[in-house]
């Protein structure tokens, strides 16, 4: 467990951004992982689900680029999401 409080609100930002996906606004869900990024720019899964609303609005550059970030950083399911939407 993680007690640094930034680490805490990022996942906090990155959960409700992931929520706000789901329902579809993801102009909404986008702000939240920039949010999430911000606060921590460690945070792997939220390049990884950044890049999926940025796939969502139409973006075609900047998806790959935080799959790919997100891989790097370890966040495995990134990778099928860069042999699906990218072109290596």
């Amino acid at each position: 467990m993680n007690l640094n409080p930034a680490y805490n609100v990022a996942t906090i930002y990155c959960n409700r951004g992931f929520n706000k996906g789901k329902l579809g606004d993801y102009d909404e869900a986008l702000q939240d992982y920039n949010k999430a990024i911000e606060m921590n720019p460690s945070f792997a899964y939220a390049y990884y689900n950044r890049g999926l609303a940025k796939y969502m609005l139409g973006n075609q550059n900047g998806p790959c680029s935080d799959c790919r970030k997100a891989q790097e950083m370890g966040e495995n399911s990134a990778y099928e999401s860069i042999i699906n939407y990218c072109n290596q």
